[in-house]
Parts: structure tokens; sequence; C-alpha cells
């Protein structure tokens, strides 16, 4: 029924069964508002606050201010919270726990208790008090705070969604997880690690500190968003003690966003510009990492960045000055450093690994072709020869994707990341 908290061997042994436990019971009750495990499941509340009420106008009025039709015109509503979900389920105190989300998400049906009304959640069904029947699908959170597409997913027939399927639910449950706050430093894989099995089970492919091997090109390029959800204790962006290597989304305690290479990946002029040679992890049966590292081959640039401020950056390779956005406004390079403290003013030289690049029009034929190119941004390191640690993601076009394809080198190289 329970972990010993203060048995590390029983821990060991139990974290890594979380999957099981959660996935085969029949019910999870969640005290989703409850501050602390001394609080329990109810609340004083007004359940006549919740219920929707109907309200007979008899004016109309124009809502448009730009010359366009948008009026609500007399007649009677039906007036209701339309954020009830995301505010007092997906924002509640328990759902921004870590360890949570994964035992949330394997649950085939889960009660949740909040301050305002009782929710539901199974593989079919999310209601609640007012509306017991279903959700109306308009009601459910954003994309971005919505963590439940991959538990339908893993609940419908295996042979309906594509490989990919898989991956974009992934991608927006480690959105959200990453967003969750943990009480041990160290519980960050292990916490997830669940998720992951299952994950390899059903589509195939393995985690390695975080990242699905399947699309790891891709997935070593997310980057770190300054953003955390409404009302989290926000914790310190170090963990207290190495947890992964610095080219996992795991080292750091802050909102991850995927690589924008999703929203060109399907396009004919995507192309990869670097690959995989090996990685080299060691972990233990509850998920934690021991040890990681990776190499990668690619083209390099050897370009110097820096920036009086938090907003503007200059590029400089071999005595060539490309600033971030040129006299017309074009954005040439996007960085995004991995140190959410760093202080300005900055000035580093750094190693740029190109990932991939695409010559498209987004999907709008009436607008010409960019170029455009994400690269790894690294910092040499003193244990070895070509011993780098990744420290942000960097986004080039126009000038700045002209600048990398003149000044990088003419043959590939391999880097060691750890």
């Amino acid at each position: 029924m329970c972990i010993f908290q203060d048995n590390l061997d029983d821990w060991f042994k139990e974290a890594g069964d979380m999957c099981d436990v959660y996935s085969h019971a029949l019910c999870n009750i969640a005290a989703t508002s409850a501050s602390n495990g001394s609080v329990g499941l109810f609340f004083q509340r007004n359940p006549m606050g919740v219920l929707p009420f109907w309200v007979h106008t008899t004016w109309d009025v124009d809502l448009a201010t730009d010359g366009s039709s948008n009026s609500a015109t007399k007649g009677d509503y039906l007036i209701f919270p339309p954020s009830h979900w995301e505010q007092d389920l997906e924002l509640g105190v328990l759902n921004q726990r870590a360890w949570v989300l994964q035992e949330r998400l394997l649950s085939t049906r889960v009660m949740h208790f909040t301050a305002s009304q009782v929710f539901w959640e199974c593989y079919e069904h999310r209601s609640s008090e007012v509306f017991p029947s279903q959700l109306p699908r308009w009601m459910h959170p954003t994309w971005g705070y919505d963590s439940q597409r991959l538990k339908g997913i893993l609940s419908d027939n295996v042979a309906a969604w594509t490989h990919y399927d898989y991956y974009t639910s992934w991608v927006q449950l480690r959105m959200a997880y990453s967003q969750c706050g943990l009480s041990n430093d160290s519980d960050k894989l292990a916490a997830i690690s669940g998720i992951t099995k299952m994950l390899s089970t059903l589509a195939g492919g393995n985690f390695i500190a975080g990242l699905w091997d399947s699309y790891i090109i891709e997935e070593l390029c997310w980057s770190f968003l300054r953003v955390h959800r409404m009302y989290q204790q926000k914790p310190s962006p170090y963990p207290t003690t190495w947890r992964a290597p610095t080219w996992s989304w795991a080292s750091r305690n802050a909102y991850v966003h995927p690589s924008h290479s999703r929203d060109h990946r399907h396009c004919a002029e995507h192309r990869t510009m670097a690959t995989m040679k090996s990685i080299d992890v060691g972990t233990s049966a509850s998920g934690q990492l021991k040890h990681a590292s990776i190499i990668l081959r690619g083209k390099l640039l050897f370009s110097s960045f820096s920036s009086e401020n938090n907003e503007d950056f200059s590029m400089t390779v071999q005595g060539t000055t490309v600033a971030m956005e040129d006299t017309d406004g074009y954005l040439n390079f996007s960085i995004y450093l991995d140190d959410p403290e760093l202080h300005r003013p900055y000035e580093q030289d750094l190693v740029c690994l190109s990932m991939w690049s695409c010559e498209c029009n987004s999907g709008h034929p009436d607008l010409p072709k960019e170029c455009r190119m994400q690269a790894l941004l690294l910092s040499p390191r003193n244990s070895g020869h070509h011993h780098y640690q990744r420290v942000g993601i960097l986004g080039l076009e126009y000038d700045g994707y002209d600048l990398f394809m003149e000044y990088a080198t003419n043959d590939e190289q391999d880097v060691v990341i750890f």
C-alpha cells in the first residue's frame, strides 16, 4: 500500500514497480486540492457557487471592434465557470507534484476531490459535478496544460496510432511534467520511469536520460522556457546533486519546450545535419542515472556570443559580426541559454553543432522559402580533447544561416558531450 520513505532499499525496489501498481488499480482517489497529507479530501464549499444558471438578456451588443460581425443577441444564456478543470484540477496542488503526474496517467480511473467540486477522469470520459455526463470538448485544458492525451492513446487500440502519435503525446506530457516540483531532486527521471517503460513496450525504442532514442536528434534540441505553472512554488533551477548530463532536459528544474524541428519534420526540405555515434549511460533499477555521455558527429562553427542585456545578442565568427535582428527586423538567430540565472553582460566563445536544417515556407505557399537551422551551443571541458558540455540551443535564419554555412568546418567532426 505504500513505500517506506526512510528505507532506501525498499524505495529502490518499489519505485520501479509504480507502473504496475497504478495501472492495475480499479480506481485512484486523489486529494487534488490538499496542501499536505493532513488535509484530506473534503473542504468547506458552497455547491451553488459552481452550478450553471440562466440569464435572460433583452439587449443586442456588437462585440467587434474591427468591423467584423461579432454580436451578442438578446435571449437566454447559460452561465457557468469555463475554466474549473484547468484551474482546480490541472493546476491543483497535488497535480503540481512530479510523482503524481505518472500516477494519474497510469490510473485507469481517477476521482479528484477539489475545493470547488469533485471531478472524474477515465479512459473514456472527463466529468464534473457541473457536467456529470461528460465535460464538453471545448472545456478541456489548453495544449500546454493537458497532460492526458497520452492517457487516451495508451488505452486505445495500439494499431490505430502511429509511432509519431506516441512521440507527440510524450512531448506534450514532458512539457507538463517539467513544470511539476519534486521533494527530492534525484527523483527527476525515476518519477516518470513507469511512463517511459510503457511507451517503450507499446511503441518500441528506448528512453536514454529522458530522451527517446528513436528521435534522438530532435530530442536533443529542447530548450528551457522561464514559465512555470500558475501558483507553483518555483524550485531552484539547479538540482542539489548531479542527476543527468547537460544534454538532457532532466539536468535542470525548468519548463522544457520541444525542438522546432517538430514543425518541419514532414517537410520535404527537412535535413538531419548530425548523427549519433554512441551513448554511454549507467542506470539504476529505479530509473536514476549513474553516469551519461553521448558522442555526436556533425559540422562545427566556432563563434563568440556577447550581450549587454537579456534580449540583444550578437554573434561573431572570424571577425564577421551578425546582430540578432538585422535593420529590416528579420531574426538572424535566436539563442536560448540553459543557465536561467546567467548575469549580463555576457561574452563567451562557444562551439555550434548543427543538428537539423530546413528550407521551406512553413506551409504557406504565398510566402518565400526561408533557410533555418538549429544547433547545440557547446562549451569546452577540461576532461579531454573534443569534450564539451551543453550550454544552450541556437536557432539560425537569414544572415545567421548564411554565416554558419560559410564558416563551418568542411568536414564533420566528433564531439563528446557530458
